[in-house]
């Protein structure tokens, strides 16, 4: 895969790395699903022909990093803000263990996301909620300082790029 995506960028036709990274979403062998989310999301509009491949891993909350990545590779492929907002929305708010309570989630995750959510811009403010209420939380979370720093920046800028003028 990593051959025919540098073939496309030197010359310059899509259409066999699009192929290939189709083919691997749609192979049936977990072990290739991140690396061709990966490089779908990197691809842009010209790996078009992966969206619905994409949808179906965006469905499986089994795999929860790879449902997120596979959220953001829409975005960047179609530049619909919808379902990647929504999408995003769940995935960042789903508890991930049994003791958390309702409306815990992974921090890294709503990092991770909020990213995306600045990239997506005023279509994204569905999530604005979701942000703001995460930099007013008045304890912030035990996921280190270093962390809980980015965690902030990222909710910050997303909602900046969210609310731009």
């Amino acid at each position: 895969m990593d051959l025919t995506v540098s073939l496309w960028r030197l010359v310059g036709d899509p259409e066999p790395a699009s192929a290939q990274v189709t083919a691997a979403l749609e192979a049936g062998d977990p072990g290739l699903y991140p690396r061709a989310v990966a490089v779908a999301k990197t691809m842009g509009p010209v790996a078009a022909g992966c969206v619905p491949a994409l949808r179906r891993f965006v469905d499986d909350r089994a795999r929860l990093w790879l449902a997120v990545d596979a959220a953001i590779a829409m975005w960047r492929i179609s530049g619909e803000p919808e379902p990647t907002v929504t999408a995003l929305l769940e995935l960042s708010t789903t508890a991930l263990k049994p003791r958390q309570a309702i409306g815990e989630f992974h921090a890294n995750l709503l990092s991770y996301a909020a990213k995306c959510f600045a990239e997506i811009g005023p279509a994204a403010e569905v999530a604005a909620p979701l942000l703001a209420a995460e930099l007013a939380r008045p304890r912030r979370r035990d996921i280190g300082a270093g962390n809980d720093i980015e965690l902030c920046h990222d909710c910050r800028s997303a909602l900046d790029s969210i609310f731009e003028a």
